[in-house]
């Protein structure tokens, strides 16, 4: 286990996912230092970073597994509460042609996480992961839900 400034790097992880206007971004998923709250970082932007306790964990991961559509409640960087969206995209053009065979039936539809802290469209964003990447999040959601200690 690597330790870095109090935190388990072994529960850090990047994924990677696509903007509305089609760029490319990471997003950045990781416990805290206490392992009580999970951080998402949606394109690794800070303002865009929001905690998880674990219910709200727990529903992110059956929504994302289960193709689903939720609100989970989280806290933003800066205290104030928020909701961090995940809704089935049915939007295909957002994901490179090229990846686009691998989130469609029977392998399932890309996965939209989103968050708005305003009504103003700097204060939003919205990041689309291809089916396997939203796999691999759910995967990675799960071993850190496990890890998680209650509050």
């Amino acid at each position: 286990m690597a330790i870095l400034d109090g935190r388990d790097l072994s529960t850090c992880r990047r994924f990677t996912g696509y903007l509305a206007d089609r760029s490319i971004c990471t997003s950045l998923v990781e416990l805290d230092e206490t392992h009580r709250r999970l951080w998402i970082r949606l394109a690794s932007v800070s303002r865009f970073s929001v905690a998880l306790d674990q219910d709200a964990t727990t529903l992110l991961i059956d929504t994302l597994d289960g193709v689903g559509t939720c609100a989970v409640r989280c806290e933003h960087e800066h205290g104030a509460a928020r909701l961090l969206g995940a809704q089935p995209n049915p939007q295909p053009w957002v994901i490179p042609h090229s990846e686009r065979r691998f989130s469609a039936p029977p392998h399932g539809g890309p996965m939209r996480l989103y968050l708005h802290l305003s009504e103003d469209a700097d204060d939003r964003i919205d990041v689309t992961l291809t089916r396997p990447n939203t796999l691999a999040l759910v995967d990675h959601l799960r071993a850190c839900h496990a890890a998680m200690i209650s509050s």
